[in-house]
């Protein structure tokens, strides 16, 4: 493997490996890859109950020679063109997509319009062959990774804006510098980024606990007073519509979620409990605070006086002891300019369909999420 950038923890039950095979503009340097990890972290902490099927063909007695084929389809992070990598094919990066209880997501940067920070979402994927009852295996495995009552995600992509400059914080035990340093903290933009590929985004089992424009949830709405939680357009939290924005009142944590649609400079934000109770209310088994090695702490929300949980693995000096470092980068270091504040735009959804053939033949064609974060800055 040329490299490793998501340490596994013994404590975790998956692990969110983070695949810079597409960042072939160098954008992830040690600073934004040590964040990275830190960002799975925020997931792993709190999943060490949780588990992934495998959606590796090969474990399912599938080969070259079966005539049955499986891919993902997703945009290239840094030059925008769609590239299709098979299940259980290996990336340049010496990971192997598919393997139960883990989660590879690709990233890279390239240049995108207007203020947008960055976007995320699950990939779209595919099928198509003879049918076999080694080939009905995998879909059956396939399609219990996305039922009305369970989500897991296949894989993901994420892609950040070369145009926008952000706040690098390799220490995140301490927190006054990102909220000083007069830019946007790129930890914070991509705990959100990354909430939007583990379950923020269209699939069935969103669409079976959304009503109109309000989350219906038992577990969400017990970390809102009981109530119905306002959704945004696109799958956000919302605080922009009139009609039905949060109230502040209601959130018991008393801490701006991660998975509002806008950000400002000067903010920082993880997952808070009522980002992950949405992710409990889709299937995942959700501890009540961090588990394993921790040597973060907490945040506490200046304006409604809450607490985040920041859970942190290792230091960055550890990581680089490690043998995580010399990726060099274009991320840039400490973070750069910024701007004002930030509003999100929304992304259309793709269209969900998935096809299975009868007699000798099968295939599908799923478009998951891209139900994408354009975070921006006015």
């Amino acid at each position: 493997m040329i490299s490793l950038f998501l340490l596994s923890n013994s404590d975790a039950a998956i692990d969110i490996i983070f695949d810079y095979s597409y960042d072939t503009g160098n954008y992830f340097g040690d600073e934004q890859r040590y964040i990275m990890e830190q960002v799975a972290y925020v997931f792993e902490s709190r999943m060490g109950g949780e588990s992934f099927a495998s959606t590796n063909p090969s474990d399912y007695g599938l080969n070259a020679g079966s005539g049955f084929n499986t891919y993902l389809s997703f945009t290239n992070p840094t030059t925008g063109a769609n590239v299709t990598p098979a299940f259980g094919s290996t990336t340049s990066d010496g990971n192997v997509i598919g393997q139960a209880n883990e989660l590879v997501i690709f990233l890279g940067a390239r240049s995108l319009a207007g203020a947008t920070l960055a976007t995320a979402g699950e990939t779209g994927m595919g099928y198509g062959g003879t049918a076999s009852s080694e080939a009905t295996a995998w879909i059956n495995a396939l399609n219990s990774r996305d039922t009305t009552t369970n989500f897991d995600p296949r894989a993901g992509s994420s892609q950040v804006n070369t145009n926008k400059t952000f706040y690098f914080d390799t220490d995140l035990t301490t927190h006054n510098d990102a909220v000083t340093s007069g830019k946007v903290d790129f930890y914070s933009v991509m705990v959100h980024e990354i909430g939007h590929v583990m379950g923020f985004n269209d699939h069935n089992a969103w669409n079976a606990k959304k009503s109109g424009n309000f989350w219906t949830g038992a577990n969400a709405k017990a970390e809102y007073n009981g109530q119905n939680v306002p959704l945004y357009s696109t799958p956000h939290w919302d605080l922009l519509s009139p009609s039905g924005s949060l109230n502040s009142a209601n959130i018991n944590c008393a801490c701006h979620p991660s998975m509002l649609p806008s950000i400002t400079i000067n903010k920082r934000t993880s997952f808070s409990d009522l980002d992950f109770a949405l992710l409990k209310d889709i299937g995942y088994s959700i501890s009540a605070s961090p588990t394993g090695t921790n040597i973060g702490g907490t945040y506490t929300d200046p304006t409604y006086g809450g607490t985040y949980d920041i859970p942190v693995s290792m230091t960055y000096n550890d990581w680089l002891a490690g043998g995580n470092g010399g990726n060099g980068g274009n991320g840039g270091g400490g973070g750069g300019g910024g701007g004002g504040g930030g509003s999100a735009a929304p992304e259309p959804a793709y269209i969900f369909t998935l096809l299975g053939g009868v007699l000798a033949f099968l295939s599908g064609r799923k478009n998951f999420g891209k139900i994408k974060s354009l975070l921006k800055l006015a």
